[in-house]
């Protein structure tokens, strides 16, 4: 029994898939490379997508800090998306 589509058809959509997924490659590895593993202040509530002083209030809800003496703080990516992740509804 032929197929529903033809073979033309069929490469098509592999070709766009594997466009898509190259696409989202480059998206991924853009996003590691503009948001280190930690970041100030400016940068963690840029990759929030918030203010600085609504990230401020994320500390005051429990957002762990990285406080190391008299530096200013820093806030791992993985506690942000945790945090998010726990918050989320």
């Amino acid at each position: 029994m032929p197929g529903i589509f033809s073979e033309a058809f069929l490469g098509q959509i592999i070709n766009e898939i594997k466009k898509a997924i190259l696409d989202f490659k480059k998206i991924t590895e853009k996003s590691v490379e503009a948001y280190p593993g930690y970041m100030n202040l400016k940068a963690a509530s840029k990759y929030a997508g918030c203010s600085d002083n609504t990230f401020k209030k994320f500390v005051e809800y429990g957002l762990p800090q990285i406080q190391i003496e008299d530096m200013n703080p820093l806030y791992a990516k993985k506690d942000i998306d945790d945090f998010m992740f726990k918050h989320k509804y």
